[in-house]
């Protein structure tokens, strides 16, 4: 999914046994990349 600079988007995916592990990056050539993971706990 391409999001223009300066607007906002919400996504959701699934998260397996509550984990997940997203990477974003800048199609600006720039090689930009920021990493998200982790766990989901419930409660």
């Amino acid at each position: 999914m391409w999001v223009r600079a300066g607007d906002r988007t919400r996504l959701t995916w699934r998260t397996d046994d509550g984990r997940y592990d997203v990477t974003v990056t800048a199609g600006t050539g720039t090689r930009f990349a920021q990493r998200y993971a982790g766990t989901v706990h419930a409660g």
